[in-house]
């Protein structure tokens, strides 16, 4: 066994107060393993998020130091900073700057642009549906599709996770080459141009995409279409109430200048775009149902920090049976946490203590 285990050229052992594992795969001859810090504890889904990013970096030819640093980057941006720092990398004095699968160098495919890495929410619930409408119409080459809904509903995540969808399997979708994301600013004036064109602009110009603006007489219309003539890209234009005029102007003119570009938009009404071939699909977003609220809750809900108790709260949400009155029946369930009660019989209200 012991000879085996020498053999072994990585051990993944992320999981909770799994240092002394790792110590033990070390001694035993293991050159690299993965584990926790012993006194730290580790969610499931952190633990996921880490293992399906270190060997997605393996199995494209990184070595094992790059893959844990990618994927604890990963864990610190979906997750928490505190949860990416349990992660351990051992022995600490050897160099894990070393392959483990022998992957063939990918080519940079013509047309793939450099890009920003779009996380995707890190809590989503109960827009599946919604969502999967919407990445259906962007890739039946649809190149205006327009999410509306009031602010507040969850129009950012749902656009937020369809970006970050689509980013993500972008090697096997022909249509669409690069995906950017760009959320309206609110520390400029605020027109359209200002608060949502400029920093996409500025994120070209950090990627080398777009010239720094050197011809006064060049306008950024000019310079965005210059940048985005000879490729296939999604853009998607996070908030634009009371902007849906002017967006509808410029998209006009976007549209006859770069005709690979197709565009993602968040707004409380339509744009209410006509432009040649470029019809306008609104998907309208309403509140979620009563089941994916409770999950919802459950899952951001600071108390419920385990599986148990997140179980057992989205379990006592959901026990309340409207035909008896409902509050008084939500309160004595078995099933309902005692942390969470309703104080007052008069008051539909949850009141956390």
């Amino acid at each position: 066994m012991l000879d085996f285990l020498s053999w072994l050229p990585c051990s993944n052992q992320s999981a909770c107060h799994s240092e002394f594992i790792g110590k033990a795969f070390v001694d035993a001859g293991v050159r690299h393993v993965l584990c926790c810090e012993h006194e730290a504890k580790l969610l499931d889904e952190a633990a996921a998020t880490f293992t399906q990013s270190f060997y997605s970096a393996l199995c494209c030819g990184y070595t094992i130091k790059h893959a844990f640093d990618a994927a604890v980057a990963v864990v610190s941006v979906r997750h928490t900073k505190d949860e990416s720092k349990t992660f351990m990398l051992l022995p600490e004095n050897e160099d894990h700057n070393v392959p483990v699968f022998d992957a063939p160098v990918l080519e940079w495919e013509e047309g793939r642009i450099e890009q920003q890495s779009i996380s995707s929410p890190v809590i989503f619930e109960g827009r599946e549906i919604v969502m999967h409408d919407a990445i259906s119409t962007i890739l039946s080459r649809r190149r205006l599709v327009t999410l509306v809904g009031n602010p507040g509903i969850g129009r950012s995540s749902l656009a937020l996770a369809i970006a970050g969808y689509i980013q993500e399997r972008l090697r096997s979708i022909s249509q669409i080459k690069s995906v950017f994301y760009v959320r309206r600013r609110d520390d400029v004036p605020k027109d359209f141009e200002g608060s949502l064109v400029q920093p996409l602009l500025e994120q070209l110009f950090s990627l080398g995409l777009a010239e720094e603006r050197s011809d006064s007489t060049k306008s950024t219309l000019q310079m965005l279409c210059g940048a985005l003539s000879k490729t296939k890209v999604l853009i998607v234009f996070d908030d634009l109430d009371g902007l849906e005029e002017e967006a509808r102007r410029f998209f006009c003119s976007l549209y006859e200048k770069a005709s690979g570009v197709q565009l993602l938009c968040v707004s409380q009404r339509p744009i209410h775009l006509i432009s040649g071939a470029v019809i306008e699909k609104c998907i309208r977003i309403g509140p979620l149902d009563i089941s994916s609220s409770a999950t919802l809750f459950g899952k951001i809900c600071p108390f419920a920090d385990t599986r148990p108790k997140r179980d057992r709260l989205i379990s006592g949400l959901l026990c309340r049976d409207s035909s008896v009155g409902g509050t008084e029946t939500r309160k004595n369930h078995r099933c309902f946490p005692r942390r969470i009660s309703d104080e007052d019989n008069r008051s539909s209200q949850i009141h956390i203590r």
